[in-house]
């Protein structure tokens, strides 16, 4: 015959109670936010990452409002080409204007030849492509291509006149920039115009 032992209940061991610091509520919630608060920076650091990164940054100023113009902020390509014809071939005069890296500027459709003619053209937003032909005993051709500089800040719209003539084996190239009116200028079939009037050279 077996005995079962009792069991009985062990005295209950708690910590001796402690005073709470005498400080108001808000202080002890200011206390705890600031060491939840450190704990998370330590997290993120220990992450590799900053806890005050800027999300969305703003953008870089435009460079043609950074350099006041918008050709400027251009590469300009002028050289001489070979345009093969019904006619056989023809020495033209090749022009490519691209906008260097955050310019601000882009194009708009169509270009304006002042002298000779436009034997090519392949304008994007971004690009100008352009094959032109001086007239007959002269080895210059005039072309204005309209652009526009703007960013965040607005936006202005330029015209920029291109003077390209042919010197030997080489092309020789200047030109010229005008700001545009705020309002009543067109570009309408291949003529820049200021309420009615030309506005090129």
């Amino acid at each position: 015959m077996s005995h079962e032992t009792r069991k009985t209940l062990m005295n209950e061991q708690l910590p001796a109670p402690s005073v709470v610091p005498d400080k108001p509520v808000r202080e002890r919630v200011l206390k705890h936010l600031r060491e939840v608060l450190t704990a998370g920076a330590t997290m993120a650091l220990a992450a590799g990452c900053s806890p005050f990164a800027v999300v969305d940054p703003l953008p870089p100023p435009a460079k043609c409002r950074e350099v006041g113009s918008v050709k400027r902020a251009l590469t300009i390509d002028a050289t001489l080409a070979t345009l093969q014809t019904g006619g056989g071939p023809q020495s033209v005069v090749s022009l490519t204007l691209t906008p260097v890296d955050q310019s601000g500027v882009t194009f708009s459709p169509g270009a304006h030849v002042v002298q000779g003619a436009i034997e090519s053209e392949t304008i994007t937003a971004t690009q100008v492509h352009l094959l032109l032909q001086p007239p007959a005993g002269s080895d210059t051709a005039v072309v204005q291509v309209r652009a526009s500089c703007g960013n965040f800040e607005g936006t202005s719209d330029v015209v920029l006149t291109f003077t390209l003539t042919r010197t030997g084996t080489s092309v020789t190239v200047s030109e010229t920039e005008d700001v545009l009116p705020d309002a009543g200028v067109a570009f309408d079939g291949g003529t820049f115009t200021d309420g009615g009037s030309d506005a090129g050279p």
